[in-house]
């Protein structure tokens, strides 16, 4: 009777280990361009662009946004239902929507952090209708001018002691 204990423990803790929930890709809010993008500025985010669910620095899910009907950028998610390695059926907080371009890394943005509940596939609890995240927008990443400063002074001496030799 122990052992038939201690098995059924070590698969019910090995089935948590591995808990794949399901999230509902879908976004209620919009993404836009910060205006700093030039003639971007303040339009919407289109499907050049991917969308990952981020837990705790890693990425649970991934899809590109939406274009309308007319070819045009929505700004939100595609919205598909993906299974991912959130814990099923359950409200995670601290999620975060990171959103880049696979082909431009420089130009990256990220939501506030945010709570969602996750569908349960063997139960059939369906996930939230959406992601409940704020809009927020998509900018470029500027180098701070130190690290520039900082970079130009080490290839600087690498040149003079490269010359030395």
């Amino acid at each position: 009777m122990k052992k038939l204990i201690i098995i059924a423990l070590a698969v019910a803790s090995a089935a948590t280990m591995y808990a794949q929930g399901t999230v509902n890709m879908v976004s209620k809010n919009v993404v836009s361009f910060g205006p700093h993008m030039g003639p971007l500025a303040n339009t919407k985010v289109g499907s050049d662009f991917n969308g990952a669910l981020m837990y705790e620095g890693q990425i649970m899910a991934a899809q590109p946004f939406a274009m309308n009907s007319k070819g045009e950028p929505t700004g939100k998610l595609k919205g598909d239902v993906v299974t991912t390695l959130l814990p099923p059926g359950t409200t995670v907080s601290g999620l975060t929507i990171w959103v880049y371009n696979p082909m431009n890394p420089l130009v990256v943005g990220e939501s506030k952090p945010f709570s969602y509940t996750t569908g349960d596939p063997a139960t059939m609890a369906a996930p939230d209708p959406w992601l409940n995240y704020e809009s927020f927008m998509v900018e470029t990443i500027i180098p701070e001018p130190t690290t520039i400063a900082l970079g130009i002074l080490g290839l600087g001496s690498l040149f003079i002691f490269r010359r030395r030799n």
